[in-house]
């Protein structure tokens, strides 16, 4: 890619998609080699099994222990390391390490004084190496994909280790019915902490971001703002849009490249040259709404112009702190109503916050090439156990998740209906068209909110239809599944006083229908 800005975006994304941390360093050395042409890149990992970080994408032969004084001392770093030309002082570690693997930058991969490997750098000759903070931001997506993955593969092992010891004790569960809901939700947690823990950590990596930027920002911004005076009415306005910037217009980045070229070329052609300075004056004019009156920036001094682009990067990073705190709080306040572990009696409840809520929960299984949409039409509550109806939507969500292989769509919608009289038993699976037992009749009906939860899967075989709510029955490969999970659905569903509807046709997907008592309206 050209511009790199672009780049830098793309590279988050390519390598924080992925979950496992090999394949982290290979895409990652595959798109830096690339991108930078004639830069020699080496990445080291850190092996458990052998207890060294050797290298992963390179050729170098060297390795080193846990126990190396450089390990040690690369391990408390967290920052970009420079073998040569910006710091005037070196600890006696970094400068070994520099002569060891002959290389003029080293990125540490650590996490809380953790390192999980590095990545040395050697420039081609005669060439000028990136800004420090575009390797800062290469750094940092460095240690949010390894961080997120090595967690998911000590999660996935756990996980590993949990479904054969299911699998082990699968009889013995035979003769412990009652405590199947209980079990099956602590597995469920177990599968989805990998989703969490990585929808907490990304924001996490913002706001640390955010952090390390103010720090570095305000000390400048308070020193220039009282070291200086008198600045004039148009650098004044100027200073308090960067502050107080109007919201962004949504443009592409092909677009913005194409904007800011034109920029440069206009600013170039009032005889400003330093490159730097283009960057930030085109950057400000774009961000700032005023592409199409950059003369305005005319009258700025030098140092004007950096002060601009510092209070910009200042309110942008404000902005990003606000927006990742309320994530944080948004997916930690949907777990706890999620989890309702310590309810014990019923309470009134609308169907449609547990949904939301188990949606936010599963939101790192969704938001790759999944669709949801809901349509929320039910005005009636229900008197329920909130926590193990969540049980519910989550077994049939993963399921459809499951079924499609990540990719395709997933409709919810509620319903308040009146089922003709007698209704179906308590945790009844319901062959017949339940559409025909529907109806508009209040006098010889009981009310119910239909909850239905669809998915464009290939559909269940009509043969297993009737055998899918069976204990221990499961159309996943070995290891995959303890076959609990729709019989799960039906025992809390029949708890509830409830039954159940499935519709599928194969190669069409499923649609599966709850129906559970409702109190009235204006009860």
């Amino acid at each position: 890619m050209n511009n790199l800005e672009d780049f830098l975006r793309y590279f988050q994304r390519e390598i924080t998609s992925l979950v496992i941390a090999h394949e982290v360093f290979e895409r990652a050395a595959i798109l830096l080699r690339d991108q930078f042409s004639g830069y020699h890149f080496e990445f080291y990992k850190w092996y458990d099994e052998v207890g060294k970080f050797s290298v992963i994408a390179g050729s170098s032969p060297h390795s080193f222990f846990v126990y190396d004084d450089t390990m040690l001392w690369l391990s408390d770093r967290e920052e970009v390391l420079f073998c040569q030309g910006l710091h005037l002082e070196k600890a006696p570690e970094q400068s070994q390490l520099c002569s060891i693997l002959s290389c003029d930058i080293i990125l540490p991969i650590s996490l809380n004084e953790a390192l999980m490997g590095f990545v040395s750098i050697r420039l081609p000759s005669g060439t000028r190496h990136l800004e420090l903070g575009d390797w800062k931001d290469i750094r940092s997506s460095l240690v949010t994909a390894v961080a997120n993955a090595s967690l998911y593969e000590r999660l996935e092992k756990l996980n590993a280790g949990l479904e054969r010891k299911v699998a082990e004790r699968t009889r013995e569960l035979e003769s412990a019915q009652a405590s199947l809901v209980q079990n099956e939700k602590l597995a469920s947690l177990g599968t989805l902490a990998a989703g969490i823990a990585h929808e907490i950590n990304t924001p996490s990596a913002v706001i640390s971001s955010g952090i390390d930027k103010m720090e570095e920002i305000l000390p400048v911004l308070l020193a220039t703002l009282l070291d200086r005076s008198g600045y004039s009415e148009d650098s004044l306005a100027i200073f308090r849009m960067a502050l107080f910037p109007p919201d962004r217009r949504i443009i592409s980045s092909g677009e913005r490249f194409q904007l800011s070229k034109t920029l440069k070329t206009f600013f170039a052609e009032q005889g400003i040259r330093h490159s730097k300075t283009l960057t930030i004056l085109s950057g400000l004019a774009i961000d700032l709404d005023l592409d199409s009156q950059p003369e305005r920036f005319l009258s700025l001094s030098l140092d004007e112009i950096e002060l601009a682009g510092r209070l910009f990067s200042l309110s942008q990073t404000l902005r990003n702190i606000h927006s990742s705190i309320s994530s944080v709080t948004r997916i930690v306040r949907s777990l706890k109503q999620y989890s309702h572990a310590d309810e014990a009696d019923t309470k009134e409840i609308s169907v449609e916050e547990g949904i939301e809520n188990t949606l936010v929960i599963l939101q790192n299984q969704l938001k790759t090439g999944i669709e949801v949409r809901t349509n929320y039409l039910a005005r009636k509550h229900l008197h329920a156990w909130p926590g193990e109806l969540n049980q519910v939507w989550t077994n049939l969500l993963v399921n459809a998740v499951q079924a499609m292989n990540g990719k395709g769509l997933i409709e919810i919608s509620t319903n308040d209906v009146f089922i003709l009289k007698p209704v179906p038993s308590a945790g009844e699976i319901c062959s017949d068209a339940m559409a025909e037992r529907e109806t508009t009749d209040t006098q010889n009906s009981a009310p119910f909110v239909r909850i239905t939860i669809s998915d464009t899967g290939p559909g269940i075989p009509a043969a297993l239809q009737k055998k899918i709510f069976d204990p221990f029955f499961t159309t996943k490969a070995p290891g995959e599944g303890t076959g609990l999970g729709l019989g799960i659905v039906q025992g809390i569903v029949q708890k509830h006083g409830g039954f159940l509807s499935l519709e599928s046709t194969e190669g069409k997907g499923s649609r599966f229908l709850i129906y559970l008592p409702s109190l009235p309206i204006d009860h």
